[in-house]
């Protein structure tokens, strides 16, 4: 058997000051590489690794090279070439934690597969390369090396990576409107109570760099300005913000080991960043692992205090479309939220959403697989949105009154297809503030501009009427295409005022008019149609959360123009004829969330919502049913889960793990 290493220095250094090197095994048995020999003589040529703890020698089991280099092949663990072969020689990298690696050739198997626990699972499982120990203690090799030392063990120490953590980093963890905290006026950021408890747990235990100083924490993300609406908030009452605790050693050891980093986090609620990823980083914390460095030819054992990795935690809110909601009547309910962080350059609005006929290009059987993409649009399209703003002479702007604009498209997919918007549909978008800009700039507003594709190269623009929040901008639309949120000077505003009307929960449904959101000019007034389903009657309706039920007449409510602010949100909730009585026998309370809806000029309106239940407000002489309550629901779209079929629209972005 014929082996050499080949020691190539990077020209850096370790932590420790140590020359960092690569270095390569190449091993080859009667002139045959792994390959060859298996494929010509049916042998294997197989190696093992030793590892220091500290204290002791540990071996791991053998590996036959080359039903691992086919494995490796599959990308999964040879993406910059670990293990290659040229026929005559195989050549694999060891790396810098590996002390001795120990060479044989076997005339049997592997008989280990990849995934113990499921073999026949997935490509992975048909993948054998380790060996038993009982096939090794029951077969002799056919010959054994002695084992290599490996002379840059030591010269890089790996910090400690992330095993898991609660909640998990693998996926998104949802946030809404309602955990906002309701005391704060001047800006939107999570209640204390609604910050999520973050345990990351790590593959090494941990231990206080300096005793004297706490463990830091800072968090990044891809809009510098989240800055100022995330937080760490403190466990305890002495103001610790992370702290060091016991968790299992692994998932086959439950021993306790101090590997686990926790905090408090509440990320920003902000529309404009919605799917918003954050990479949190420590300080002042490092490995208590036990590593071992050369010293002068020496083994010296150490900690290796390396700082921990980061980890990255994505937030968003859900995002449903639902047929169920309309009966489904060939209409969509649709609630999402987009983001100026956008996927690619290419401009949807150029797309043509029907076929040739006029018809939807997509089957009903294909909702499931709804997909809410935003996309930059093209500069091109920009300049022609400004050009068509200022030439248009309903609009009461011109773009030299734009003082910055964002411009995106939103689109909404079906199996990779652009459908059309079913007429009727009910398509609420929450969209963010321009760059530099947010609900409290004073002496600006906020526009929002739409160029609706009409056919072929045919296109109108259009203002948008939206509804201005802390949180961002809402605006109710029957299609997508690009969309601009505009700021120009606040006396370019309008008179008019805008009113926005949802249903909170259950119970009944808006008309297609009293879906959108309504401009009411001055001497003007709003109505709305307030129409209980069967065994449901009305439990509360409210105008930026102050009752106005006491306005409805005939089933319709109706505001003056002197009655509304200049951003409105009117809310509906029913209450189940049998839930009704409940409630007063009971003398429940229901807590609603507050919302923020701000003037042109910024200043925030805050209206506590009432607890207290007034028992005869209910009709309780109508036929009860067994429906239960659904009220006090925080947004629309988790009230859309408790309907039979609910589709989730996922966002498609690129992000930066």
């Amino acid at each position: 058997m014929q082996c050499s290493r080949i020691y190539t220095p990077t020209g850096e250094k370790d932590d420790y000051g140590n020359d960092l090197v690569n270095n390569y095994l190449s091993v080859s048995y009667n002139g045959k590489s792994a390959k060859t020999l298996l494929e010509e003589d049916g042998l294997y040529l197989v190696c093992r690794f030793a590892i220091y703890d500290g204290r002791d020698l540990h071996w791991f089991d053998w590996m036959a090279l080359e039903p691992f280099r086919q494995y490796a092949l599959l990308g999964v663990d040879n993406p910059y070439g670990n293990i290659d072969d040229n026929g005559i020689e195989t050549r694999f990298y060891d790396n810098t934690s590996i002390y001795y690696t120990q060479l044989a050739v076997f005339d049997m198997a592997p008989d280990v597969p990849l995934n113990v626990n499921a073999p026949s699972l997935g490509i992975f499982g048909d993948y054998y390369f380790k060996y038993s120990s009982n096939i090794v203690n029951d077969n002799k090799s056919i010959e054994i090396s002695k084992p290599i030392v490996n002379e840059s063990y030591g010269t890089y120490t790996p910090p400690p990576y992330v095993s898991n953590s609660t909640p998990s980093h693998q996926g998104e963890i949802t946030i809404n409107d309602g955990m906002r905290d309701k005391n704060i006026t001047t800006k939107v950021i999570m209640a204390e109570k609604n910050a999520f408890l973050i345990e990351v747990t790590y593959n090494e235990p941990l231990h206080i760099l300096d005793e004297n100083q706490p463990i830091g924490i800072n968090f990044t993300s891809e809009h510098p300005n989240t800055s100022e609406y995330a937080k760490f908030f403190p466990l305890n009452s002495e103001g610790t913000i992370v702290e060091i605790v016991e968790r299992p050693k692994n998932s086959g050891d439950p021993t306790l080991v101090p590997n686990t980093l926790r905090f408090k986090f509440a990320p920003s609620l902000m529309y404009e960043h919605n799917r918003e990823g954050y990479t949190i980083t420590f300080t002042n914390v490092g490995s208590a692992k036990e590593v071992t460095r050369i010293v002068d030819g020496e083994p010296v054992t150490v900690l290796s205090n390396k700082l921990p990795n980061s980890v990255y935690f994505g937030f968003g809110r859900l995002y449903l479309a639902c047929p169920a909601r309309f009966n489904y009547d060939g209409r969509l309910w649709i609630d999402c939220c987009a983001q100026p962080t956008l996927v690619s350059n290419s401009d949807l609005s150029e797309m043509d959403f029907k076929d040739e006929d006029g018809n939807s290009t997509f089957s009903e059987n294909e909702r499931s697989q709804m997909m809410l993409v935003a996309e930059t649009a093209s500069t091109e399209t920009v300049d022609t949105m400004l050009d068509e703003i200022s030439g248009d002479s309903d609009i009461t702007v011109n773009k030299n009154d734009i003082i910055t604009s964002e411009t995106y498209d939103i689109s909404l997919q079906i199996c990779g297809k652009y459908p059309t918007i079913p007429d009727g549909s009910y398509v609420k978008i929450a969209l963010g503030f321009p760059e530099g800009y947010g609900p409290n700039n004073a002496g600006v507003t906020f526009k929002l501009f739409h160029r609706k594709h009409i056919k072929g190269d045919e296109y109108i623009i259009e203002e948008i009427p939206c509804v201005v929040t802390q949180f961002g901008i809402v605006a109710t639309v029957s299609s997508f295409s690009p969309y601009m949120v505009a700021v120009v000077d606040a006396d370019k505003a309008s008179s008019d005022k805008t009113v926005y009307t949802s249903i909170e929960g259950r119970g009944g449904k808006l008309s297609k008019a009293d879906g959108k959101i309504k401009t009411i000019s001055e001497n003007g007034k709003y109505t709305c149609a307030i129409t209980p389903d069967e065994g449901y009657q009305i439990y509360s309706v409210t105008l930026n959360h102050v009752d106005v039920t006491n306005k409805i007449s005939n089933g319709v409510l109706t505001l003056s123009y002197s009655d509304l602010e200049n951003n409105n949100e009117v809310e509906i909730q029913y209450i189940a004829n049998a839930a009704a009585q409940r409630l007063v026998d009971r003398g429940n309370e229901i807590i609603a969330p507050a919302k923020v809806l701000i003037s042109t000029s910024g200043e925030a309106n805050v209206a506590a919502p009432s607890t207290t239940i007034d028992g005869s407000k209910f009709d309780l002489t109508t036929p009860q049913d067994n429906t239960l309550i659904i009220a006090g629901i925080v947004i629309g779209a988790v009230a859309v889960a408790v309907i039979a079929i609910v589709v989730a629209i996922f966002i498609a972005r690129k992000r930066a793990r």
